[in-house]
């Protein structure tokens, strides 16, 4: 099952040398590894904006997309409101974190941690067979995380490596800030992993 977490990052909290961006995914990693017993951690991330600028501007046609989105009675969500929801995408930044591989008691655990946070919108799950889902959610996010048993790693393309590029492009940086974060969050690792990695399928 594929889930889709929802913020609005002009709630998001402030912090020096941190975007909004890298705060809530280091909230949805924290979550993941406090609500997945570490037996069956096996999940990916998709990270960012998503392909908010390809929706139609007038508001008649947006809610009508947003709800093709949303509205269907096979998908699991948590946001209320669609006309509340179309209101927010087409004024605000909405930041999302797309968890692959959760059931749904894990995307229940996990939403119940984060509807805490002031800038949380809610959850709506991802189908991949759904052309809306697809073209809005899974080929507008990139991939950046992966969480296995409690090693949690940083996805790379191959041509960010010294020995490809001539330098290290990985964000060292940011691995060393989200390991400090994570200590208290039953995470046994924080490096970096390639995309194309077979262990990544």
């Amino acid at each position: 099952m594929h889930v889709a977490f929802h913020f609005d990052e002009a709630l998001t909290r402030r912090e020096e040398y941190l975007t909004p961006l890298r705060d809530i995914e280091r909230r949805t990693i924290s979550s993941i590894l406090r609500s997945i017993p570490l037996y069956r951690q096996h999940v990916r991330i998709r990270s960012g904006i998503p392909s908010v600028s390809s929706l139609p501007r007038g508001r008649a046609l947006l809610h009508k997309t947003v709800t093709s989105i949303l509205i269907d009675a096979s998908v699991w969500r948590t946001i209320g409101s669609v006309e509340s929801y179309a209101d927010t995408l087409a004024s605000r930044q909405v930041s999302i974190e797309l968890i692959e591989g959760v059931t749904l008691a894990d995307a229940i655990a996990i939403h119940t941690l984060l509807k805490e946070c002031a800038d949380y919108l809610g959850a709506v799950q991802v189908r991949a067979d759904l052309p809306q889902h697809w073209a809005f959610f899974v080929a507008s996010l990139p991939l950046r995380y992966r969480v296995y048993r409690g090693q949690v790693s940083l996805l790379h393309s191959d041509f960010e490596l010294p020995e490809i590029k001539g330098e290290d492009d990985r964000d060292h940086r940011w691995r060393e800030m989200l390991e400090r974060y994570l200590t208290t969050s039953n995470v046994t690792s924080v490096g970096f992993a390639s995309l194309d990695s077979r262990e990544l399928s």
